[in-house]
């Protein structure tokens, strides 16, 4: 009869483990949220992405978040972003962006490259936030 309680009480304590564990794993959000300017913004037709230890964020939302305007340079495979004086140019896997101010052009290194994934361009969250 002992043995059965002994059974009995770790099969229950067995239990409460796992849901506790389960509830935790629901309570983690499942995406990447991104803020500007302390205010999250909704990422509706693209998510960011982790690859290898980088975050990667959608170029246009963030930047129409930033108030920038955002174009695609097809024949250069670029993403450009406008504001104010400011003119922001990425290219597909290559790591150095141009940012050009004032008239002045400035090479900037990325640690990573942005990519294109289902006619979005990723680019290095890092580097978003810098530019």
């Amino acid at each position: 009869m002992r043995k059965w309680k002994k059974m009995a009480s770790l099969l229950c304590a067995l239990a409460m483990m796992g849901s506790i564990l389960s509830v935790n794993a629901w309570a983690v959000p499942s995406g990447i949220a991104v803020q500007v300017n302390g205010q999250e913004i909704a990422l509706t037709d693209a998510a960011p992405e982790a690859q290898n230890g980088r975050t990667f964020i959608p170029v246009r939302a963030v930047f129409k978040a930033l108030g920038a305007e955002g174009t695609w340079d097809q024949e250069n495979q670029s993403a450009v972003a406008v504001k104010e004086d400011t003119t922001v140019v990425m290219t597909l896997g290559s790591t150095t962006a141009q940012v050009t101010k004032d008239g002045e052009t400035t090479d900037l290194t990325m640690d990573v490259a942005p990519y294109a994934k289902n006619g979005r361009t990723y680019v290095p969250v890092r580097f978003a936030a810098q530019a």
